[in-house]
């Protein structure tokens, strides 16, 4: 999938991609978009779509430490 690009610049994701960056279960981050943990919007087909900023923000600051020294 390519990503789609707001008109402020962000970067939106599916659901696939959000749960790979986060390095979580497409079933967690469809449970935290329903609960409000991750925000998301739908496309006109009713498709999840996240900004990849939120989505990195679920990761932890030491686990993006050790992911950037490789």
């Amino acid at each position: 999938m390519e990503p789609t690009h707001t008109s402020q610049g962000d970067i939106l994701v599916g659901v696939t991609e959000a749960a790979q960056l986060a390095q979580l279960s497409v079933d967690t981050i469809r449970r935290y978009a329903d609960t409000g943990k991750l925000a998301s919007t739908r496309t006109p087909g009713n498709q999840r779509r996240f900004l990849k900023r939120d989505v990195l923000a679920l990761i932890p600051a030491p686990a993006l430490a050790e992911g950037s020294a490789a």
